[in-house]
């Protein structure tokens, strides 16, 4: 593999380190990764993970990169952020398809174990007690977007700080807000699903993903276990509880397959607003202090 950058058996190949194949090619992997991820967070979050990585560990070869990995316990991010490094080079011609693959081979995502943890209908509550207790708008339109349409708060922030009230769709009692843009990779979306009196509620916001996740985090006793990614589980559960089928409660949530066809979308589309009119009520009753659980 004389004269490329790339894997040999042992060492990355003769030219090239990984460290220097970032800092050659890390601004144009910025913007291959900002049209393939789910928003700038997660970009943000990627770059910084394997700068920080890259700057402790220098990696030519095998060993030394699963030293490194082993030296942060395969933190997921950074093996995420490094794989799809890895899949940049090999798509532009960089590094090879078996350098690629080699470098997988080692570079795997550890799995974790299922996060069990499930708030009731009073621990959200008593959070949406505290969020009132500040009297500011923007947390408490953050909070109920993310109880009334079960997304996840990187898209939440997106509907805010692009909002457009023409794009808004009411169909009687419900609301839904275009989101296709919004869903990149794996997350997808569709919709975000809410009651009409929240949609009328909706302003354009300015603040960042950091601000808005602050908002959601960090409730004290007894809704500390309360935060975007358990209100979302606790919306789904909601909707299966209240008998909306598995496929539907995943098409409110962005939660469809990537493949999903145009009429099979057609008909998940009309289901989930269905649904959604028969559910909104007793999710408005949840936060008005109406016992559900």
């Amino acid at each position: 593999m004389a004269g490329r950058a790339g894997f040999e058996p042992a060492t990355f190949g003769s030219s090239r380190s990984l460290n220097e194949m970032w800092d050659l090619y890390k601004d144009q992997f910025r913007e291959w990764l900002s049209g393939k991820v789910t928003g700038p967070r997660t970009v943000k979050d990627y770059m910084n993970s394997l700068n920080r990585f890259l700057e402790r560990h220098k990696i030519s070869t095998i060993g030394e990169l699963v030293s490194a990995l082993q030296s942060i316990n395969y933190k997921h991010h950074t093996v995420s952020a490094l794989r799809n490094f890895v899949t940049f080079l090999e798509l532009n011609g960089i590094i090879d398809e078996d350098d690629a693959n080699r470098i997988r081979k080692y570079a795997k995502i550890k799995k974790t174990s299922a996060d069990r943890t499930f708030i009731t209908n009073d621990e959200l509550r008593e959070a949406w007690k505290q969020v009132k207790a500040y009297n500011e708008k923007r947390r408490e339109l953050t909070f109920k977007l993310l109880v009334f349409s079960g997304l996840r708060l990187s898209h939440i922030h997106y509907l805010l700080t692009t909002f457009d009230p023409e794009k808004l769709i009411f169909l009687g009692d419900i609301a839904k807000y275009p989101l296709q843009e919004a869903g990149k990779g794996t997350k997808r979306v569709f919709y975000a699903y809410m009651p009409t009196e929240l949609a009328l509620e909706l302003e354009r916001l300015s603040d960042s993903y950091d601000a808005m996740r602050e908002w959601v985090k960090n409730f004290k006793p007894p809704a500390h276990r309360v935060k975007a990614r358990t209100i979302r589980k606790w919306h789904y559960n909601f909707l299966i509880r209240h008998d909306v089928s598995f496929e539907v409660a995943d098409f409110i949530q962005g939660r469809s397959a990537k493949s999903v066809g145009e009429r099979h979308y057609a008909n998940l589309e009309l289901l989930a607003d269905e649904a959604y009119s028969t559910v909104v009520n007793d999710l408005k009753k949840v936060l008005e202090g109406d016992r559900d659980d």
